[in-house]
């Protein structure tokens, strides 16, 4: 069907009023839909391109699988159809907004760097997006500025992040060109520049590279390789954002670094793995800014470069004092020379760190063993253990002892996360115990110390705010089982509340009091005495006196007859 004929004639209930856009397999109009009084915009696909089934049908079911769905940050698919030249069409709502490529152009232009909490929540909402779209396995074939629009928002409410052209066919046509002559190529992946299948850490590297754009002012230099980030870490040097802005969280740096890697297999594997290091990156940014409660540093900061040059030199230093020490105390014995355990090997490789350690012998630390006394008070009948090297090679070999022999320099601090909106934070390890206030959801919390019950957990944790409490095992999500297997048992757990038992209103049952009737003489009777001859005697008292139930009408008792006397 020819674009003329597009506008003369009704397309379904749309009536074509302007060609927005050529774009790269669509063209975007703008319509209105009679029906429904209102403007729409089109996409219709190119003839080239729909003359190809295989793109025509993957671009159909693809429009009609995200049509069956709503989110706040992509584009309501309202129609799909085919022209009468049959070239596939979808109709989505008219977005007022402009592409985020423009709001960038305009930053670039600014003196001042971008706020990263702003960067930062921008590509949130598109993570939001994508990762629904990745439940669907249907991925974005050109993630980039362009396809991002920034409504005009009037509330402030309103999500401002659209995503468009999430219906386009992830599989390029041979017949277009290729990825490395797109304006945009460079938000790319690699691998997809390169031609392959679009997948989730491709749409990683792309959220990643836009984010590099907002916060530094300029697209990333490449991708980072592996042999990079272990470079940079091991001897501290900057990242290339941290060179170009070096006022942003270890825990940003971390997160873009790792997003940009040229291997898929070194970014996040999903993006809901991304959006977890995204959120922990905004909320060390916002406690950077000062915009949340307390002063403590984020667990992940990057280790300084002496540390590692300190640990090398500590370990060369105790490998030599140790070999030495073996060569100048060791002694023939009788039997045979005992074998050190890696307790005491570890006790040997510390004293060897400790400067007072090679002059005094009360420099050995407590928990050395009674048999490792200093070398001139010997005991002849147990032979002291001595760090016997595996040969006896006077010249140390810096290599030989593993480096884990050292002690671990720094701990991973045991951290859990709030995983519903809001919980309570209690003064004991029980929902019986009084609540001190609640905690927002996705919150970290550093966690002190345990409670003993395995079938109720709780944990002693330290709020942002620095309010200290009980959280309830069932409430939070762990960061890392290995640091949280290192906590200990609380030392004094507060006692549990004494609970009254609540008084319980029995009602009591109503007795109905049993009454004898004895008849009185009639003086008319035959049976009696004649006038005046009998009287009547009195009803025996009830057997139980009635009870009645608060609340309850009391139940009546017939009072007795009255006696007749003549």
């Amino acid at each position: 069907m020819a674009v003329a004929s597009l506008f003369e004639d009704l397309l379904d209930q749309y009536k074509i009023e302007q060609l927005i856009a050529a774009k790269r397999y669509t063209d975007l109009f703008q319509a209105y839909d009679v029906d429904d009084d209102r403007l729409v915009r089109l996409d219709v696909v190119h003839a080239g391109l729909a003359e190809d089934s295989a793109f025509a049908g993957q671009f159909i079911s693809r429009a009609r699988a995200l049509a069956q769905v709503r989110h706040s940050n992509i584009a309501p698919i309202l129609h799909v159809g085919k022209t009468t030249g049959g070239a596939p069409y979808v109709t989505q709502a008219a977005i007022d907004g402009s592409p985020l490529s423009h709001r960038l152009e305009q930053l670039a232009q600014r003196t001042t760097p971008v706020n990263s909490i702003y960067a930062l929540k921008l590509i949130r909402q598109l993570a939001d997006a994508l990762l629904l779209a990745e439940r669907l396995e249907i991925f974005h074939y050109d993630l980039q500025p362009d396809n991002v629009l920034l409504k005009n928002v009037t509330r402030p409410t309103d999500d401002s992040v659209v995503l468009i052209d999430l219906f386009i066919p992830a599989e390029r046509p041979t017949r277009t060109a290729a990825p490395e002559d797109t304006p945009n190529a460079a938000y790319l992946s690699p691998e997809q520049r390169a031609g392959r299948a679009v997948t989730a850490p491709s749409h990683v590297y792309s959220l990643g590279a836009m984010l590099y754009r907002l916060l530094a002012g300029h697209l990333p230099g490449g991708s980072v390789s592996m042999g990079d980030t272990v470079i940079n870490r091991t001897f501290g040097r900057a990242t290339a954002l941290e060179r170009d802005r070096g006022d942003l969280s270890p825990a940003t740096y971390a997160l873009i670094d790792r997003a940009l890697r040229k291997d898929p297999r070194g970014r996040f594997p999903t993006i809901e793995a991304f959006v977890v290091a995204l959120d922990d990156a905004l909320a060390a940014e916002e406690v950077r800014l000062g915009s949340a409660a307390g002063n403590r540093a984020p667990a992940d900061a990057r280790p300084r470069p002496w540390i590692f040059a300190l640990l090398v030199l500590a370990l060369l230093l105790a490998v030599g004092a140790v070999a030495a020490r073996n060569l100048v105390d060791r002694a023939p014995t009788a039997g045979p020379a005992a074998t050190p355990t890696a307790g005491q090997t570890l006790v040997a490789v510390v004293a060897s760190l400790t400067p007072a350690a090679t002059d005094e012998p009360t420099a050995i630390p407590a928990t050395t063993n009674a048999d490792e006394a200093a070398p001139a008070v010997q005991d002849t009948t147990v032979p002291e253990p001595t760090v016997a090297s595996p040969s006896p090679t006077p010249t140390p070999t810096p290599t030989a002892p593993p480096t884990s022999a050292l002690p671990t320099a720094t701990l991973e601090q045991p951290l859990v996360r709030v995983i519903f909106n809001l919980v309570n934070l209690r003064r004991g390890p029980g929902v019986g115990f009084a609540t001190m206030g609640s905690v927002a959801g996705g919150e970290l919390l550093e966690v002190v110390a345990r409670n003993d019950d395995e079938a109720d957990l709780w944990y002693l944790v330290v709020t942002a705010d620095q309010r200290v409490g009980w959280i309830a095992e069932e409430v939070v999500q762990v960061t890392s089982v290995e640091a949280l297997q290192d906590v200990p048992v609380a030392a004094t757990i507060p006692p549990a509340p004494i609970i009254l038992p609540t008084a319980t209103v029995t009602p009591t049952p109503t007795v109905i009091a049993p009454f004898t009737v004895v008849p009185t003489i009639d003086p008319d009777d035959d049976n009696g005495g004649g006038e005046g001859g009998g009287t009547s005697e009195p009803p025996p008292p009830p057997t139980a006196e009635p009870t009645d139930i608060p609340g309850e009408p009391p139940t009546l008792t017939p009072p007795p007859l009255p006696t007749v006397e003549s």
